[in-house]
């Protein structure tokens, strides 16, 4: 089993925080892969559009794969 992903610091308005925020990230097991991108689901989010915009998130990851 691997993991792979993409990682960056979220900046603050004074300096770079200390955490690290997993943006895209696959997890690979024999010929399965599961892949992962961030959401942030706030009081005024629409469901419907945080999904579409995940798909689009990991539509490139799954378009690579597919070649």
């Amino acid at each position: 089993m691997s993991l792979a992903g993409a990682t960056c610091n979220q900046p603050t308005h004074t300096r770079l925080s200390n955490g690290i925020v997993g943006l895209r990230g696959a997890l690979l097991k024999g010929n399965q892969v599961r892949l992962f991108a961030e959401c942030a689901i706030v009081a005024h989010s629409d469901p419907a559009c945080e999904y579409d915009e995940t798909c689009i998130k990991l539509a490139g990851m799954r378009a690579a794969l597919q070649r």
